[in-house]
């Protein structure tokens, strides 16, 4: 009986020791801090049939996205505003610079460009083979559609951000900031007539059978006769219009900045109806079907007969909320999947993100709006439910970089930051001119690589540029090997690569190699090694002496590696696009060890206490033992795995882009620990010292304790 008392109390003691022991741990496992970084607020935006939609950012770049709200490409304007036009499947396109660009829309590449001396800050108008538009420098200018060739200009005396109109009749109206209204002879710039208010004027005109109408920065909006410029009507606002007008049936709507949404008789020039909402700078409608939509604090859907509101975003937001709620009551949560579960969260409902920033546009059955913290939204009009959402910030392709005292990630917005590692505060960001493609830390600075083919070496504690490189031909990557006190940057090319030195301007002999590079490469000391399209693994050596490379060996495998190969003790590991595991010896390139999975393997790994750690699928991740090239566990992850594996201590962490954060044994692949982040996982986690790093699809940057 006693024997039986002791044991019970062995056990209790037991586990009570490990379930504290437990508990603690788990506390320890949690989200340290958050922090956005490199948000870019949207400003309008223009969907063609294919469902691409095309968006200025006010970080200056105009966005391709696809119908799932994808990005397809992007290129830079400078532009905070709407500059572009769509036209036979080509984006006419102004810059800050001042140049006017003609884009292929598939991929954003230029067909011609012409330059004016200011910036060009709105859409042009398109008629007859030819795009008009005004610039900065007070000039309003006609080109040739094809070839970008000037027809004629015509001089004002300010610059001119109103955006030209065309009638039937070739007559071309726009307003200019010297407070005068024209219209010209589209087909050679002559002067019909013009009209003088006591305002700059920078807002779109626009026609309705014999008048035209515009707004004026002396808080008015005119009626003029479109063929003569005599004055039918003016009608005074209660401040300067945010809005240009827009026209419904008999009724012009605009806003002004001091939030006052008008309803006036287009005839009479008389107010029919107003009501207040938000003010803003810049609030432009949109209308379908005698309903106008206007963004500010919400999005608002107003009856323009008469003014009345018929729905706000939020308000039809929480109702589906509701909706959503007593569903899951009435069918049972368990009959949910995790996908709707995770769905059905708050911020999916309601838009808590800031002011709406865009133009509303109008699709069909759906309204495109976009926020000023970077969200874009595409939204069915009628019920109000969000099909999806783009943001913009922290470029989530790209693995975080840290080290001990900061995180370094590439921003959307063409920014580096680096974010400190305990408080998560942002310590300095650096921008580049063109997107950033690849970033790589070394002892002595951070390396970045930009679209534009241009390396930057960047002083790791205040972000200052250290020297820039023009890279010869092209460079998909870049990595660092360390030599002595010396940093080596390698350009990795299809079948070259470049070296240079840590001053930004001495060069090493390149590396050749007769078929495309179809890995990363592996440092391991003065050695580098990576895969060839042809089956091939490479074993490079530095010869320092000499400042050249020499192949010390190369194994030709017969299967095309990917991802990055890993060290390991004498062994090189790496991944072929068939499923099948590889190690290679270090020092010979002689096959040591092979392992097949049945399927897809990512071909990026990790190998640990004499484990090879591989991801099946994008969502198994398998544990091989070296020495019997057996599986030792298998583990199943909620959604798709992002990246590799990350080994620390006696724990494998791996990320999956639902969110999920495991913590898995090293020995018997049991789940310890799990930690969910709600917005989800893009990124490749980042370990440095007892804190994992990843980004989240919303753009958000996590720090993750894993004491």
């Amino acid at each position: 009986m006693i024997k039986a008392i002791l044991t019970i109390l062995a056990v209790l003691h037991f586990l009570l020791i490990n379930t504290f022991a437990s508990a603690g741990t788990d506390t320890d496992f949690r989200i340290k801090w958050k922090t956005e970084v490199g948000n870019e607020t949207y400003a309008k935006s223009n969907t063609q049939e294919h469902r691409t939609t095309y968006i200025q950012a006010y970080n200056g770049f105009l966005y391709a996205l696809d119908l799932r709200g994808q990005k397809r490409w992007r290129i830079r304007t400078d532009l905070y505003d709407n500059a572009f036009t769509r036209f036979n499947s080509i984006i006419y396109t102004g810059t800050r610079d001042g140049y006017l660009l003609a884009l292929r829309e598939d991929d954003g590449k230029d067909i011609w460009q012409y330059k004016t001396n200011g910036s060009i800050n709105s859409p042009p108008a398109i008629s007859d083979g030819a795009v008009y538009f005004g610039s900065a420098d007070g000039t309003v200018y006609a080109l040739n559609i094809e070839t970008g060739l000037k027809r004629w200009a015509f001089k004002t005396e300010r610059g001119i951000s109103s955006s030209p109109l065309i009638s039937e009749e070739k007559i071309l109206y726009f307003g200019s900031k010297d407070g005068y209204f024209y219209a010209l002879n589209s087909e050679d710039g002559v002067l019909l007539w013009k009209f003088k208010t006591d305002g700059g004027i920078a807002a779109a005109p626009f026609i309705n059978i014999d008048t035209v109408y515009f707004c004026s920065r002396d808080e008015r909006m005119y009626a003029l006769n479109r063929f003569t410029g005599e004055l039918k009507w003016q009608f005074n606002i209660s401040s300067n219009p945010a809005s240009a007008p827009l026209i419904y049936k008999d009724s012009i709507s605009m806003i002004s900045e001091d939030g006052i949404l008008y309803g006036i008789d287009k005839e009479a020039g008389k107010e029919k109806w107003r009501i207040k909402i938000e003010k803003g700078l810049n609030i432009n409608l949109s209308s379908s079907d005698a309903v106008l939509y206007a963004g500010t604090d919400d999005l608002y859907a107003i009856n323009i007969a008469d003014g009345k509101s018929q729905w706000r975003f939020n308000e039809k937001a929480k109702e589906l909320y509701q909706m959503e709620l007593l569903r899951m009551k009435v069918e049972g949560e368990k009959r949910l999947t995790e996908d709707e579960k995770r769905l059905l969260r708050l911020r999916d409902y309601f838009s808590i993100d800031g002011k709406i920033s865009s133009s509303p546009i109008i699709e069909g059955n759906d309204i495109i709006f976009a926020t000023d913290k970077g969200y874009i939204y595409l939204v069915n009009r009628i019920s109000g439910a969000i099909k999806w959402r783009f943001k913009t910030g922290v470029n989530s392709f790209l693995q975080p970089l840290a080290e001990k005292e900061a995180v370094y990630v590439a921003g959307d917005d063409n920014n580096i930051y680096a974010v400190n590692a305990v408080s998560g505060k942002t310590r300095w960001k650096q921008g580049l001119y063109s997107e950033i493609e690849r970033l790589r830390i070394g002892r002595k600075a951070l390396y970045a690589l930009d679209n534009n083919k241009r390396l930057y070496s960047i002083k790791r504690d205040n972000g200052a540029i250290n020297w820039s490189y023009r890279v010869e031909g092209n460079a998909n990557d870049i990595t660092v090997m360390q030599v002595f006190d010396r940093e080596i940057i390698l350009l990795i090319d299809n079948k070259r690569i470049q070296a240079l030195l840590d001053n930004g301007t001495e060069r090493l002999s390149d590396i050749r190699i007769p078929n495309p590079i179809s890995s990363y490469i592996a440092v391991d000391n003065q050695m580098l090694f990576f895969g060839s399209e042809d089956g091939n693994l490479y074993a490079i050596e530095l010869i320092a002496n000499e400042k050249r490379f020499a192949v010390r060996w190369q194994a030709q495998l017969e299967k095309r590696l990917t991802g990055q190969p890993v060290i390991y003790n004498d062994s090189i590991f790496s991944a072929s696009t068939d499923g099948e595991i590889i190690g290679i010896d270090k020092a010979s390139g002689l096959l040591r060890w092979r392992h097949k999975l049945k399927g897809a393997a990512r071909p990026h790994l990790a190998v640990s206490s004499g484990l090879v750690f591989a991801v099946l699928n994008e969502q198994s991740i398998y544990a091989i033992d070296i020495s019997s090239n057996k599986i030792v566990w298998r583990f199943d992850a909620k959604g798709r795995i992002t990246g590799s594996p990350v080994i620390y201590n006696d724990s494998v962490f791996a990320s999956s882009d639902s969110g999920n954060i495991y913590d898995i044994d090293i020995k018997d692949g049991f789940v310890h620990r799990e930690l969910k982040i709600e917005d989800g996982v893009a990124s490749q986690i980042s370990l440095e010292g007892n804190s994992l790093f990843c980004i989240s699809r919303e753009g958000n940057l996590y720090a993750l304790s894993t004491r």
